[in-house]
């Protein structure tokens, strides 16, 4: 049951990376013309990550593991259809909202959800496992989504994509009910308070790991925006999404083995 549940987990993360990545690259490539709008549609979408990510662990004891999952591939899917179709700037910005918001959602709900289902002594290498298999995805959905885009039209990808975000709504439902709810987790310890536990948060911190993750995201970024872009002139856009992807995979699966 609980490999089951992994499984169905991964997998339903998997399609909205995929979505969300090729999203990501897509816009600076179609609307390379137009670097300001590209920027512009980057930037509020990782804003929109960035803006979520803190309530996701509240939103899963309030909700579930499932349900939150589930419905955040849901607004994923209806980002990505708005933002194929989009002919303006403001349907643009209101798919790079949507997208950007089920994105930071489900990329902490899917981290929390390998915690919540797999024993501590193995939580290294699952996720590590975990984090393979969903850049694997998107090293090959997100190369073949922007192909797809530049072969036929943005709203075709659109389409596809709100397909494959439904998909991975429905293997969301397959997880088990009430995982990760208030009632399912242990009671707290009277006297820690909210502040407290903010201070002690920020004093354990592993600020040099936090540096490195930023600037390491960063050139992640350069190479999911800039190189394909630019790569545009020599037909090979696809091509440097793929190999920013597949190294990226590699190393969330050689990740998880060295933290074993």
């Amino acid at each position: 049951m609980q490999r089951r549940a992994v499984g169905a987990l991964t997998a339903a993360a998997a399609l909205g990376v995929a979505i969300f990545f090729t999203l990501y690259s897509l816009i600076p490539v179609t609307r390379a013309d137009d670097p300001a709008l590209s920027s512009l549609f980057v930037g509020v979408m990782m804003a929109c990550v960035m803006a979520v990510q803190a309530f996701t662990p509240a939103l899963v004891r309030r909700f579930s593991l499932r349900l939150v999952v589930a419905v955040s591939l849901a607004v994923l899917a209806a980002g990505a259809l708005v933002t194929g179709i989009a002919q303006g700037t403001v349907a643009l910005l209101v798919g790079a909202v949507l997208s950007g918001a089920a994105f930071g959602i489900l990329i902490v709900a899917g981290a929390q959800g390998v915690a919540l289902l797999v024993p501590p002594t193995h939580l290294g290498r699952a996720l590590g496992a975990y984090g393979l298999v969903t850049m694997a995805a998107t090293a090959v959905g997100s190369p073949a989504g922007v192909q797809l885009a530049l072969s036929f039209s943005e709203a075709v990808f659109g389409v596809c994509a709100a397909v494959a975000g439904l998909l991975g709504a429905g293997l969301a439902l397959r997880l088990p009910r009430g995982v990760g709810t208030a009632e399912a987790e242990p009671a707290p310890v009277p006297g820690s308070g909210r502040a407290r536990g903010l201070r002690r948060s920020v004093a354990g911190a592993p600020w040099p790991a936090l540096a490195l993750l930023l600037v390491a995201v960063v050139l992640l970024s350069h190479g999911l925006t800039s190189l394909p872009a630019l790569a545009t002139a020599f037909d090979g856009a696809a091509l440097v999404v793929f190999a920013v992807q597949a190294g990226n995979a590699l190393g969330r699966g050689l990740g998880g083995e060295f933290e074993t």
